[in-house]
Order: C-alpha cells, then structure tokens, then sequence
C-alpha cells in the first residue's frame, strides 16, 4: 500500500500543512471520548516506558507505590534514591480545530498536543511535596504525518518548563470542550474537559539511545 506524501505539506519540524494534507485526520470529535479504552492503552505505554527506562544505565523505574502520586518513580540505580517521576499521557486524537478554536494561540494541528489544566496545577503542588523533578511524558499515536501507521512516540519536558510555558500563554492556549459519550463512569465524571495546549517543539523525543539522563 502506498503511504501518502507528507514531504510536500512538511513546513519544517513538526508543521505540517493540514489543509492540503493527502491522509487527513477526522476534524469531528462526533463528542465520543473513550476514557476507559484510553485508560487501558496508557497502561500499555507506562509499561513500555518502564522496561526502556529500565533498560538504560543508571536509573531503573516502576510504577509508583502511591496513587496521588505520578503514574511512574524513577530511582537512582547507584543509590536508590527517587530521581524524578514521570506522569504519562495517551494521546491519539488530534486537536484539527486548534486553529479555529485557539486562534490567538499560532498552534497548527499537527505539533499540539493536549495537557489537562488541573493535573498540570496539581502536579506543580505536589512537586513540592515530593522534592524531585516531574516530567511529563506524552505517548502518541495515529498522526501519521508525524509516525508512522502502527506505531507511536514518546514525547516529554519538565513540569517546571511546561509551568513556564502555561504562564506565558494560558489565556490564549486554554480550550474548554463539551461533555461527550465516554466522559462519565458509574455516574462519575472521568474525562479531561479543560485542557491546555504545547507544542511538540516545546517537548523533547523520547530516545532511549542518546537520551540517559532527563536532563538532570
């Protein structure tokens, strides 16, 4: 099967042309936001990214012991002490009305990716708390102009860098949708409702060959 041109609509790092793209993803989020299935593939991914963080000198990771705490605590092999915890976040729609519906903001389609805007907050309180770094990690999937089909990447940057970014530009990155199919569970509301918006620029690949350190 042929794979659609991307080149041509490629307007340097992540931008792509989204209007001319030859394979365009679905504008309409038809208001169906499936917590539960999204739950279960964000297992899959921590699992991936623990047996990768695992697999690199220096540090070894496991799901965290406390469920206020981010989904992931990375200790210092040489000591044992915690390093940083990484919070995970499954994305696999994208935000095609970014441009419409943010208009302030200059974000395209293909670089943004979504962060709700009470676990930012919450995970700045609860930095404090634990007196080690958090980053947060994105995994992403079926955007195929940035992946290819069938697989996925890891994206991520600090949570002190991503408060910085969300300071400067919350009054034109910030996005409040509707209530959709998905969001309530057993009467509870489950889904991300509010979200802030980054740029893939703005984070950093994830590359288990050149990339040992977090930057810390």
């Amino acid at each position: 099967m042929t794979q659609p041109d991307f080149e041509s609509i490629h307007m340097g790092g992540w931008i792509f042309d989204c209007r001319r793209c030859p394979s365009p993803c679905d504008s309409r989020s038809k208001l169906h936001y499936p917590f539960e299935a999204d739950l279960g593939r964000s297992a899959v991914f921590e699992r991936e990214l623990i047996e990768l963080i695992n697999a690199r000198e220096g540090f070894y990771a496991e799901l965290s012991s406390h469920t206020a705490w981010p989904d992931i605590t990375v200790f210092k092999k040489q000591n044992k002490e915690v390093a940083l915890f990484i919070e995970l976040k499954y994305q696999q729609r994208t935000f095609m009305k970014v441009e419409k519906r943010l208009p302030e903001s200059g974000l395209v389609p293909s670089e943004t990716v979504a962060l709700n805007t009470s676990d930012l907050l919450r995970y700045q309180q609860l930095s404090n708390e634990l007196r080690a770094p958090v980053f947060i990690f994105w995994a992403i999937e079926n955007r195929p102009c940035i992946i290819a089909p069938g697989e996925h990447g890891f994206f991520y940057a600090s949570l002190k860098k991503l408060i910085r970014i969300y300071r400067a530009e919350k009054r034109t990155r910030s996005f409040n949708r509707r209530t959709g199919k998905g969001d309530i569970q057993q009467g509870e509301h489950k889904g991300v409702t509010h979200n802030f918006h980054f740029r893939l620029s703005e984070l950093k690949p994830f590359n288990i060959s050149n990339d040992r350190s977090f930057g810390i």
